[in-house]
């Protein structure tokens, strides 16, 4: 593998309908790299917890004491510190694309610790020095670069400080897996215009953020305008906070979910070989490294601990979204009205 990468701009559609193949290929070669890797994936087993929720459960066991150790991010607002560790020390090798979007650049990397194939990190700003606070430019990336994959198998997940993020230098994950988590089939209850929250028989609280129009480029800003008044009030508070970007179906009709799972309790060190709960578990994806945890974990025993780490922050903010003065009521504009749905 040549240590350059290539460069593609997601403002144009030829080059977006490379980037799938591109991260197949890229990532393929990085597994023949000597080293590169913490471990080769490896899931071992796999099973789907009875209950309604179907979580399905992976045990990669090497993930656990491999992959490198998580930070301790103390604040939802956390400085950069240089001589840590970041993905601006990664090697070249891990680079494996560039995507130019708008006006600002998002590097690529694979991620050595992978909890699927085609694991990937998205890093806006590799050089830039940025902490891991999501920003509404990697808000908007995180969009269209789902748009432009245009598939379900690929999903984008963000854990915030205090919600289990482990490396104080913004990025998400780029994951690639066939199933069918729980975030993307749960049943919604609207709140507003194109908010949504899961079902109140559901214990896991999130809202929902509905992209309809998958062509939309202006859909799409105000989408992601929504989404960040949304994360930046949590930053502002003091609530930590997950993200899932999957796309789905809403009554029949392709469209993008933006999920928002508040939480309640910081925690500060996520552990390596415990249950953690970050964006995959809170989605209904539980990559474990404890064979205990596979083996004898209950959907009951998962739900307490997603409901110790939400508490009551989703009734909280739920008044928030629900306030007019918070996401004011605007008219649709004219050349969309013939396409809404009485539910928009």
């Amino acid at each position: 593998m040549i240590n350059t990468w290539k460069s593609l701009n997601l403002n144009s559609k030829h080059d977006g309908l490379q980037v799938s193949i591109e991260i197949e290929r890229r990532w393929h070669e990085a597994e023949h790299i000597p080293n590169l890797f913490r471990y080769k994936l490896n899931v071992r087993k796999e099973r789907v917890l009875e209950g309604n929720y179907g979580f399905l459960l992976h045990l990669n066991v090497e993930r656990g004491f491999l992959r490198r150790k998580p930070m301790a991010i103390e604040s939802l607002r956390p400085s950069f510190d240089p001589t840590q560790f970041n993905f601006s020390k990664s090697r070249p090798e891990e680079r494996l694309l560039d995507l130019r979007f708008e006006d600002f650049d998002v590097a690529i990397l694979v991620n050595v610790s992978p909890i699927t194939k085609f694991h990937c990190l998205i890093v806006p700003g590799l050089h830039d020095n940025l902490p891991q606070v999501l920003t509404h430019d990697a808000i908007k990336f995180s969009i269209r670069l789902l748009r432009i994959l245009n598939s379900s198998k690929y999903k984008i997940g963000y854990n915030s400080p205090g919600a289990a993020a482990s490396v104080n230098h913004l990025h998400l994950h780029l994951i690639h897996m066939n199933d069918e988590f729980f975030a993307q089939r749960a049943e919604l209850t609207k709140i507003r215009s194109g908010i949504y929250c899961f079902n109140q028989e559901y214990e896991i609280k999130a809202f929902c953020f509905l992209l309809r129009r998958l062509s939309d480029d202006e859909h799409e800003s105000e989408v992601a305008e929504k989404v960040y008044k949304l994360v930046r009030y949590m930053i502002d508070n003091g609530i930590p906070h997950n993200l899932f970007f999957t796309l789905a179906k809403h009554k029949e009709e392709r469209v993008m979910r933006i999920i928002v799972y508040p939480r309640d309790k910081m925690c500060a060190l996520k552990s390596t070989t415990d249950l953690n709960i970050a964006f995959c578990e809170l989605s209904g994806f539980l990559p474990l490294s404890n064979e205990k945890h596979f083996t004898q974990l209950t959907e009951a025993e998962l739900l307490e601990a997603i409901k110790d780490q939400q508490c009551d922050a989703f009734d909280r903010l739920l008044v928030k979204v629900k306030d007019s003065a918070f996401y004011p009521h605007t008219r649709p504009r004219l050349s969309t009205v013939a396409n809404m749905r009485d539910d928009y």
